[in-house]
């Protein structure tokens, strides 16, 4: 039961609702085109209000840009349970005891010095 929820609202939840996010805009701009306005010109024309809103909404783009990479990024092996999310080792082993990548090159050295043929 556990899994279940997990998977409904981490996995498959968060691509429901970007899907519908943008369909419904598709659809909106499709039959309302003329309805997408930006009707707040009075509040700009202060000057300390450019500024906050404009940051503002930089801010929203990096945030919805952050969260849009965060969901298509593959973070590595794909979990499929809570068993197999608590098997994976915490991030402090991992910065305690980082795995250190192993080129084709350095193999070749290491086996060269310990007498070994590969």
């Amino acid at each position: 039961m556990r899994d279940t929820i997990f998977h409904v609202l981490f996995v498959r939840y968060p691509y429901v609702c970007l899907s519908a996010f943008i369909f419904g805009s598709l659809i909106r701009f499709d039959r309302e085109q003329y309805t997408w306005r930006a009707s707040s010109n009075q509040l700009l024309r202060r000057k300390q209000l450019t500024w906050g809103s404009n940051l503002f909404h930089v801010g929203i783009l990096f945030l919805l840009v952050g969260h849009t990479v965060g969901l298509l990024r593959d973070l590595g092996p794909h979990i499929s349970s809570v068993e197999q999310r608590d098997a994976l080792p915490s991030i402090d082993t991992r910065v305690l005891n980082p795995a250190q990548p192993v080129s084709a090159l350095r193999r070749q050295a290491m086996a060269a010095f310990s007498g070994e043929t590969s």
